[in-house]
Parts: structure tokens; C-alpha cells; sequence
């Protein structure tokens, strides 16, 4: 099984029943992926990548998700981003151009991969339920949208296709470097059955501490220990072109060999050349 899973790997994906290993190290291929609205292959400076939104015009939206349901009950998904805006047309509550960000999305929708949330604040995400997600946020949404949006550039862990956090905005993090600075950016999403943890750097180096951590029971929220994973993006009135590098999804409890695999690719993805 490990010398197949190996194999498999080298080209996308190493399957066992519903504990599939999903890795992309770049998308020249997006076999078993379905792409939805606006999200499509496209080269650009940092390979063949996946691009969930264009940059013009606005309220555009787009979504990405491996085609057959996966094991959710414990998982560790590895995936690298960037994200460009022109910075025109309007500003936002901090003064902040470009918008408005993408999510990463556990579901167990009617629609399956299909699913596709709404435009602007609501990430291509709004709408998708049973779901759990976690958002990367650049657009501060208090008065056109009030969702409770605690900066121009957050983290936030969501639950059953709602963005607004509430009062005191709780389960989000502020990120002080913005996430649309064209760079490339590493993130982290891990679940060991009780917690859902996200962490997020430009350095690769996986942090000791989470930026943000929200206790969640998924078999309970989707109502089974499987779901479709994948990516939802959008704009609004903000320009942004949401591109998604690398990634890589592993069901947990994996073998030692699966985990060495995962090691191997996910050094290989981070040490890929920046974009200029």
C-alpha cells in the first residue's frame, strides 16, 4: 500500500476508501477536482495555479473541491496562496482597497462539489451548509455588511455558511502583514476530532502555536464523518485575483510512511522560488 500511495502521489492523489491523501503541488492537472463559477487552471509567476477569482470585473465568485467525499474526523490540509488587487475603486471602514477573500470549506451540501456560496462578503462560501470553514479575510465588513469583521486582514473559523461573526467577533484573529500583498503565503488547517486549529506565515516554517483555534464536533455539524473539501472565493466591489498554489489534504490516522510522504512535499512546495 505505501509503494502505491507513493506512486499515486506523484501524480495527485493516493485513495484508500474515503482516506484519500489529496496533494497538489501545483495544478498542471486538476483531475478529481470539480471547479465551479469563476475557478479555473491558469499560468502565472508561480506555476500552473488554481485561480478562484479574476482581478476585474467585480462581484465574481468561484469554488474548488476534490470530487468524492473524504474522512473529516481528523485531518491536517497543508496549502499555499497569493493574492493580488489593483487597489481601485472603493475603501473600506479601515481605508483598505481590493477584496474580499476566500475560505477554506468542509461540507456536506445537497450540492456536493458543486457547491457555491454567494459574491462579495458572503466568500463564495455564504450559504453552504453542513459546513465548517475557515476564512481569510481582507475586506473589514461592519457597515455595507455587518458581519462583524474585527480588521482589513483576519482569520476566522466559521460554521454552517454564516460570515457574520457576531458581537466582540469571536473566533477570529487579526493577521497584521495583508494577505494580498502578492506574496506567497503557507497556511495551515488541522482537526484532531475536538479542535479546529489554522496557522499562517510567509516563512514555510510551521508555527509552534496556532493564530487561531475553535473547539467544533464536525461528525455532529455535518451529521457524518465525511464531507467534500475544498476552496471558496469571491469579490464584491473590490478587485482580487485569489490563486491557490499548492495543496495538500491527509486523513488522519495516517501511516508513518504516508506522513514521511507528506513531509517530503510539503518541504518541496516550500521551498519553490518566490515570485519577483
Amino acid at each position: 500500500m505505501a509503494r502505491i500511495c507513493f506512486l499515486a502521489l506523484l501524480v495527485g492523489v493516493c485513495t484508500s476508501g474515503r482516506a484519500a491523501i489529496i496533494q497538489f503541488s501545483d495544478f498542471s492537472s486538476t483531475e478529481g477536482l470539480q471547479l465551479n463559477g469563476e475557478a479555473v487552471a491558469v499560468s502565472a509567476t508561480e506555476g500552473r495555479v488554481l485561480r478562484l477569482t479574476p482581478s476585474d470585473p467585480s462581484l465574481k465568485r468561484g469554488s474548488v473541491f476534490w470530487e468524492n467525499a473524504v474522512d473529516v474526523t481528523v485531518f491536517n490540509s497543508f496549502f499555499t496562496f497569493s493574492i493580488t488587487t489593483p487597489k481601485i475603486g472603493p475603501k473600506d471602514t479601515d481605508g483598505e482597497q481590493g477584496a474580499d477573500g476566500f475560505a477554506f470549506v468542509v461540507q456536506s451540501g445537497v450540492d456536493g462539489p458543486a457547491s457555491l456560496g454567494s459574491v462579495g462578503d458572503g466568500l463564495g462560501y455564504k450559504g453552504v451548509q453542513p459546513s465548517a470553514a475557515v476564512e481569510f479575510d481582507f475586506w473589514q465588513n461592519v457597515t455595507d455588511a455587518p458581519n462583524h469583521d474585527p480588521s482589513s486582514n483576519h482569520l476566522g473559523i466559521l460554521v454552517n455558511g454564516v460570515v457574520d461573526h457576531g458581537a466582540g467577533s469571536p473566533w477570529t484573529a487579526h493577521v497584521a502583514s495583508p494577505f494580498d500583498d502578492a506574496g506567497l503565503w503557507y497556511a495551515w488547517v488541522d482537526y484532531d476530532g475536538t479542535t479546529l486549529q489554522v496557522r499562517v506565515n510567509q516563512t514555510g516554517e510551521y508555527p509552534a502555536q496556532p493564530n487561531l483555534s475553535r473547539p467544533l464536533d464536525l461528525s455532529s455539524i455535518l451529521g457524518q464523518p465525511t464531507a467534500y473539501v475544498g476552496f471558496a472565493a469571491a469579490t464584491g466591489s473590490g478587485l482580487a485575483e485569489q490563486r491557490l498554489v499548492s495543496w495538500t489534504y491527509v486523513p488522519e490516522p495516517a501511516s508513518m510512511t504516508m506522513l514521511l510522504i507528506l513531509m517530503v512535499a510539503m518541504r518541496h512546495v516550500r521551498h519553490r522560488p518566490r515570485p519577483a
